[in-house]
């Protein structure tokens, strides 16, 4: 059998989707999968056992001889089933072009017709699991999977020469003991999502209080290191002691070697903490306020913490839209104070660095 499973877009979905291809592996072991992924996420699903090829979508193909070329190119391969995580317009094309007698992917007003079986998204929280993951188990009920034998998390695979990589990285940069290695997702994947910079300043002056000479290290992205320079200017003459803003990984795959030898990850919500989690590495992260924590966050992570100012401030967000809350955004995060909050991280530290 052969399947093509499409997820697009953010690190994080396209790190969640991988269960996806581990379920399928597991119900048909000599199945073919291949995975259609944007190329600035190619990273997270390097060696990964359960997907045999991987489809690079570029961003050359945004353009319409482009974009044909592609679709004529899945088009010649037989699928016994397309499986669309994404459910947008370009991956409705792909489902749409694509050569299968099957096609599944979620509800949506505008792409019901290109699918043989859609589903609704799940919105009601659940406490044993992130409703990313739910959603996207719901997408294999046609296969009849066992419930005993499905994957729920998402894992990434760093090999042994990366793992060595990381460890040389480390002691060229005077990094000799990881076992106070502290990594921080000091902004989210954009303004709306970043904690505020002198919050973020406090939390990280908690950690370097807290812990007997930690090592900090800083994630984001090359276009975000003026931010980040902010960030660590508002931290306390201490915690730029502890602070490596100088180490920082070049490639994805180094950073998720560099992270695998961290003991915990903490800042802000998004693609880093996946990764993290995907790496078997305790994480305590900042939701933005618009952002709906059910949907990446559940009970049964016990060695994840997830902050939200509803857990606070419940009131604030009984029956408002989604829209009104994007509009209240940085109002709402400004009342998300690190004092409401730091015994958690308090607690999160002492278990786990």
């Amino acid at each position: 059998m052969r399947f093509l499973v499409i997820q697009q877009k953010m690190i994080g979905d396209v790190l969640t989707s991988t269960i996806i291809c581990d379920n399928l592996k597991i119900k048909y072991p000599d199945c073919v999968i291949d995975y259609v992924v944007n190329e600035q996420t190619v990273g997270v699903i390097e060696n990964h056992p359960s997907i045999d090829h991987i489809i690079v979508f570029k961003k050359d193909y945004r353009k319409k001889k482009e974009l044909y070329r592609f679709l004529k190119i899945i088009g010649k391969v037989k699928y016994d089933a397309v499986i669309d995580a994404y459910c947008k317009i370009e991956s409705n094309l792909i489902s749409l072009f694509a050569n299968s007698p099957r096609k599944i992917s979620m509800r949506k007003w505008y792409s019901r017709w290109v699918y043989d079986l859609t589903y609704v998204r799940f919105s009601e929280p659940d406490p044993q699991m992130r409703l990313a993951i739910k959603n996207r188990l719901q997408l294999l009920e046609p296969f009849g999977l066992s419930e005993h034998r499905i994957v729920t998390q998402p894992s990434i695979f760093i090999s042994e020469d990366e793992k060595e990589q990381a460890s040389n990285f480390l002691s060229i940069n005077n990094i000799e003991d990881n076992s106070k290695l502290i990594m921080v997702s000091v902004l989210g994947s954009s303004k709306s999502k970043s904690y505020p910079d002198l919050f973020m300043a406090r939390m990280i002056d908690q950690v370097c209080e807290e812990l007997v000479n930690p090592i900090v290290l800083f994630n984001y992205i090359p276009s975000q290191k003026q931010q980040a320079q902010k960030v660590y200017e508002l931290c306390n003459a201490g915690s730029k002691s502890c602070i490596r803003f100088d180490v920082f990984a070049r490639s994805m795959r180094d950073f998720l070697a560099v992270l695998k030898q961290c003991k915990v990850l903490i800042g802000n919500e998004g693609g880093a903490v996946n990764m993290a989690k995907a790496l078997g590495i305790p994480t305590l992260c900042v939701f933005a306020p618009m952002t709906d924590k059910a949907g990446w966050s559940s009970n049964s992570e016990k060695n994840h913490i997830a902050i939200h100012l509803e857990d606070f401030y419940p009131e604030l967000f009984k029956d408002k839209a989604k829209s009104t809350m994007a509009k209240r955004n940085v109002a709402y995060y400004n009342l998300l104070e690190p004092k409401l909050f730091k015994a958690k991280l308090t607690r999160f530290l002492d278990e786990h660095v």
